[in-house]
């Protein structure tokens, strides 16, 4: 996961280096040359004598680049040389070289002859990276290549660059290949021209890479992801039994306190409606014994002698009866 992150902010930090156009030709169109590619720098055309200028028209392959175009104005007879340079975003420059042969008239026939000394179109005759292979194969007419360095075995930090251009007197700087970086990293080759401006850039891309890195992230984040879904999925399979079973157990509550409180209500109810029935019975069903005996008492109570008979209330009457149901309740009996 960290080699992703690195790889990730190392190349969106690197600027565009494209510098490549995807148009290039000349007006009037009569004097435009054919077999245009964006890797051959090099052009030619023939103009009559009348011919002072040509307008030069171009597109870029990259929206950041910009274009400078020098030597199509005052053109003289014999050779003359359309410079258009190419400036990608992180200053990267390729040059695009119009050759423009200006005929002369009958008089001036020296004119028709090409001064080849006038050519400064300059370009490598070789390239090699010293422990690692080219992509594509090398060509001068090809300015971009690619190149992988493999850090589980070899974590090179630098590469030799080995190039070689079409002129002695020529110079060659080459720039970004020390200090390499995991992910990706941009090793510019300029080829200068020793009597002019003009310069020619290959560029290499060298992506240093882990490849053990690049799979174990990959297998072990499918198996995280996998592990995410397995325990997402469980959770709510778990969250969903506790609700129900905490729906059921409320529910067997609910159910158990209303048989509860019915029992309750129930037992309550026939307590009550056995006292309903037995009360009128103890009241309605005295003997006359029982009335005889609760006569003597009376008598015993107001210390009466017996056979005399005192007379009471009928509240009187009724504790007397209630405490007798008391003692039978007890086990006593009249």
């Amino acid at each position: 996961t960290n080699t992703t992150k690195k790889t990730t902010s190392t190349t969106s930090s690197v600027k565009s280096s494209n510098a490549n156009l995807t148009t290039l030709g000349v007006s009037p169109k009569e004097y435009d040359f054919s077999g245009f590619s964006k890797d051959k720098t090099s052009y030619g055309v023939t103009v009559p004598s009348n011919v002072n200028s040509l307008k030069v028209a171009y597109k870029t392959e990259s929206p950041k680049a910009t274009v400078r175009i020098s030597g199509n104005q005052d053109l003289e007879v014999g050779t003359n040389t359309i410079k258009v340079i190419v400036t990608a975003e992180n200053g990267t420059k390729k040059t695009y070289t119009i050759r423009v042969t200006k005929l002369a008239t009958e008089d001036d026939k020296p004119g028709n002859v090409i001064d080849e000394d006038l050519d400064v179109d300059v370009y490598l005759t070789k390239l090699d990276l010293k422990g690692l292979t080219l992509s594509p194969e090398f060509k001068s007419s090809v300015f971009s290549y690619e190149a992988t360095i493999d850090m589980d075995k070899n974590d090179m930090t630098s590469v030799a660059v080995e190039a070689k251009a079409n002129s002695e007197k020529a110079t060659v700087e080459i720039t970004g290949n020390e200090n390499l970086s995991e992910g990706e990293n941009l090793i510019n080759v300029i080829i200068k021209s020793p009597t002019s401006s003009e310069q020619t850039v290959y560029q290499i891309t060298v992506n240093k890479v882990s490849k053990s890195s690049e799979i174990v992230p990959d297998k072990v984040m499918n198996t995280v992801k996998s592990m995410d879904k397995k325990y997402i999925i469980g959770a709510i399979a778990a969250i969903i039994a506790l609700l129900a079973l905490i729906i059921v157990w409320i529910k067997k509550k609910k159910n158990k306190d209303y048989y509860d409180a019915e029992e309750d209500d129930f037992a309550k109810g026939k307590l009550y409606n056995q006292m309903e029935d037995e009360t009128p019975e103890y009241t309605n069903h005295v003997s006359d014994d029982t009335m005889q005996e609760i006569q003597e008492e009376t008598n015993r109570i107001f210390n009466k002698p017996k056979g005399e008979t005192v007379e009471y209330t009928e509240q009187e009457d009724d504790d007397y009866i209630e405490k007798r149901l008391n003692k039978r309740k007890k086990g006593k009996h009249f």
